[in-house]
């Protein structure tokens, strides 16, 4: 295979993995609409404000969306065909479309990418110090103190918080971060931009990312109270002090969970009202329940899966086609497959039963297309397939024809299987 057949054959993957992938995503981003309405009626109307714990698992819905883009429904009811069907054959039509979506699923990923190592590089470049026992790194610039990295997380606290609060308050604001690293708050902020880079096109999913890290703070806010064996007043009072110490001089760096004044959780009012509102908790429910979340999310997420089409379905086609391949003279009929059967290496024809269905539809053809196998990915969408020139007037008797299986190509070998 010469250079150039390898990237024409690159190319016309490149191209179907894209369309396949866009179609689900773009039925994705639809649906997440509706979980979102969901979320936001449930967070509102259904749920008490002071369970912050069940409003902040309530997000984890939103990671089922990516996988519910080929579920059976979506094809096989009426109003599955004429709410999502539509953007299958908006893409099929023009074949641009499915690459402005993955062209702005890699803006969406550089933007975040560059906000996140923009961060990386500005806090290598600040002191590290021990407090309480713990390695920190100290800014120079009036942030509010956040944490930051998935593997090694490193807190950041402001020199001005550091040299004007007290070692009790300096262990509540370090407290509240080491909660976020516990709970896997950064781990969660992490699933969210992955969320907003494969459904970008939604843009309610961008404009909740300030909602979805409010009830973060909450829960973290609630679990500092507990652990730090403190009043919810004090706690207010820490972060009041905090925000106006740093009200004049902030600076905006983007962290993923700060503990007080940071640009997605402006609305202190909220926030206070929450503190104001705490109740001590048991930690054995709350570990029950997620644990019961995480089930249930796991068991849906099957149900998912399981009422999906498979990665692939074989089709065994059976149709014969003009020379020119243009037009269908016999289509998968059981008379049709009566006549020919396909070996592995060739293919067998019975010429007096192809000569009855000849006659029986008129058909005149000296050499025809035959087209079999093939599978699809999901319904009006797949590859593969066989095919074979058959001479039919030049030869006698049966014809045996030898072939070369499809599945010695590459690329259907590995489309089918993503």
């Amino acid at each position: 295979m010469t250079l150039g057949t390898c990237l024409v054959s690159g190319i016309g993957f490149l191209d179907a993995a894209i369309m396949y992938y866009v179609i689900q995503l773009g039925r994705a981003v639809q649906i997440s609409v509706v979980m979102l309405a969901v979320i936001f009626l449930l967070r509102k109307v259904l749920i008490r404000r002071n369970i912050v714990f069940l409003r902040g698992i309530l997000w984890s819905i939103l990671l089922l969306a990516p996988f519910m883009g080929k579920m059976r429904w979506i094809y096989e009811t009426r109003i599955g065909v004429r709410l999502l069907f539509y953007w299958q054959n908006i893409c099929g039509i023009n074949r641009m479309i499915p690459y402005v979506y993955v062209i702005g699923m890699m803006v969406m990923g550089a933007w975040i990418y560059y906000k996140r190592k923009r961060l990386r590089q500005v806090v290598k470049s600040f002191d590290e110090v021990e407090l309480q026992g713990i390695k920190i790194a100290v800014s120079d610039y009036a942030v509010s103190p956040f944490t930051m990295g998935l593997i090694r997380p490193v807190i950041v606290v402001p020199r001005i918080i550091l040299e004007n609060m007290s070692d009790e308050e300096l262990r509540t604001i370090l407290l509240h971060e080491r909660v976020h690293i516990r709970l896997g708050h950064l781990w969660c902020f992490w699933l969210w931009d992955i969320l907003r880079v494969l459904l970008w096109a939604d843009p309610f999913l961008h404009i909740c990312t300030k909602w979805f890290r409010a009830d973060i703070e909450d829960i973290c806010d609630k679990v500092t109270i507990q652990k730090g064996q403190q009043s919810a007043y004090s706690y207010g009072c820490l972060l009041i002090k905090s925000i106006r110490m740093l009200k004049d001089k902030a600076v905006a760096l983007e962290p993923s969970a700060a503990f007080a004044g940071e640009k997605q959780y402006m609305n202190i009012k909220h926030r206070m009202q929450h503190v104001a509102a705490y109740k001590p908790y048991s930690s054995r429910k709350i570990c029950m329940l997620t644990s019961a979340c995480v089930f249930v999310l796991l068991l849906t997420l099957l149900a998912v899966i399981h009422i999906s089409y498979p990665r692939y379905t074989e089709q065994n086609y059976l149709q014969i086609y003009n020379r020119n391949g243009t037009r269908v003279l016999v289509d998968n009929s059981e008379m049709l497959r009566d006549a020919i059967q396909i070996g592995k290496k060739e293919i067998y024809i019975n010429r007096e039963k192809i000569d009855h269905i000849f006659s029986e539809r008129n058909i005149e053809e000296e050499i025809f297309f035959l087209f079999f196998g093939g599978y699809s990915k999901i319904p009006g969408f797949g590859g593969g397939g066989n095919g074979v020139f058959v001479e039919y007037e030049e030869q006698e008797g049966d014809l045996v024809i030898p072939y070369i299986d499809d599945n010695s190509d590459w690329r259907n070998r590995l489309f089918k299987y993503l």
